[in-house]
């Protein structure tokens, strides 16, 4: 662009030079003018190229392998499976030490062991303290929603059943997720309820209410 442009200002001083008279100055008016404007002409489409060059060059997500996307789902009900399997052992860990606080804290304790151990074994650096004084102060609390959980388990468990349980903590679960997606709570991508949503949740309560019976 640079290089157009100084060509047609040499161009126009050599024509101004010319003994041509009044008529070449016209006729170079004219031209500087056609030339000012396919010199914009030329910038709009340099813009466009560049912003298309732009989303074109944008790096995407990563590409998730076919295997794992077929794994997900096996591995995402091995989780549910090992949850009923976590109530369960801590419903008999708090019938064997009476008390429902002790049950809780050696299964914490046991899972912050087996969490060390997965730091370890993938040699993940500690984090940085910078990055740790970044947190929120509210982003901390995730481990006392996890204790309740836990406590309320123990205590629960034995007295509803391990069905009628999970299918309430499933529930609820849905019902919060929804109304964080419908209003974007804790930095969640903001998500309206829709018709097949609300469908899905009056489902999910059906069997709830099925399973209790």
């Amino acid at each position: 662009m640079r290089s157009a442009r100084s060509w047609l200002s040499a161009s126009t001083r050599r024509c101004a030079n010319t003994p041509s008279g009044r008529a070449e100055e016209i006729d170079l008016r004219g031209v500087q003018h056609a030339s000012s404007a396919w010199t914009r002409r030329i910038g709009a489409f340099d813009g466009m190229d560049a912003r298309w060059l732009s989303r074109r060059a944008a790096p995407e997500g990563p590409a998730v392998p076919a295997r794992s996307r077929m794994l997900a789902p096996i591995l995402a009900a091995l989780a549910g499976v090992a949850i009923v399997i976590q109530q369960g052992l801590n419903a008999q860990l708090r019938g064997v030490l009476n008390s429902a606080a002790w049950a809780g804290f050696v299964s914490y304790a046991v899972g912050l062991a087996c969490m060390g151990a997965l730091a370890l074994a993938l040699r993940d650096p500690l984090p940085a303290w910078s990055a740790m004084t970044r947190v929120p102060w509210w982003a901390w609390s995730g481990g006392a929603f996890g204790a309740a959980f836990i406590g309320l388990a123990i205590v629960l468990v034995p007295v509803l059943g391990a069905g009628t349980f999970m299918a309430l903590l499933v529930a609820g679960q849905m019902l919060a997720s929804v109304a964080f997606d419908q209003f974007g709570w804790l930095g969640l991508a903001q998500r309206p309820i829709d018709g097949p949503r609300l469908a899905g949740v009056a489902l999910l309560i059906g069997g709830v209410i099925l399973i209790r019976r």
